[in-house]
């Protein structure tokens, strides 16, 4: 009986996913795919998920989805195709003109970020893609994305001191 409801349970989830793929509404196929996407690891229809993201038009959207996506990659052991996912969700968000949406998108990204296991050299990228985004729009917003890559700075070990340099260039210039 057990197999039996485990087997309805994914037959019942790639449905759900296939009906998240003919949303036309961009809207409306984020909202879907990003309910989805903690399931997602029963099924292992990543791929389609992604597809289905890529195609979503507001870079808002498709960032929310894309990091959803990727946290269930990385709660599947699918690391590789986690980080992979992050940077597609790192480069929609930081390509988002509303200076409010690119900010929540970048948050979303930065704390999908810290639970994954990438190299040193992949996490620094990140954080310098981010924050170049964020500097292009103002220091306030710099200011906002601290907070929210605290976690990924703190596990590359370098929350002090990025924290004390900021900290020292926010007093000469004037907080």
């Amino acid at each position: 009986a057990q197999v039996g409801e485990e087997e309805q349970a994914r037959q019942a989830l790639s449905r759900a996913l296939s009906a998240a793929e003919r949303i036309e509404d961009d809207q409306d196929r984020a909202h879907a795919l990003t309910a989805v996407a903690p399931a997602l690891a029963q099924v292992g229809e990543f791929n389609r998920a992604l597809t289905a993201a890529g195609r979503i038009k507001s870079g808002w959207r498709r960032a929310g989805a894309l990091t959803a996506i990727a946290q269930a990659l990385a709660q599947a052991g699918e690391e590789e195709q986690a980080r992979q996912t992050l940077s597609r969700a790192l480069a929609a968000a930081e390509r988002i003109e509303d200076d409010q949406h690119r900010a929540e998108a970048l948050t979303a990204v930065a704390q999908a970020m810290a639970p994954v296991s990438a190299p040193v050299e992949q996490s620094v990228g990140w954080l310098i893609t981010a924050f170049r985004a964020a500097r292009a729009r103002g220091r306030k917003e710099v200011w906002r994305h601290i907070g929210a890559f605290a976690p990924l700075l703190g596990k590359l070990g370098l929350l002090p001191a990025t924290w004390e340099r900021i900290q020292a260039v926010e007093a000469v210039v004037g907080g």
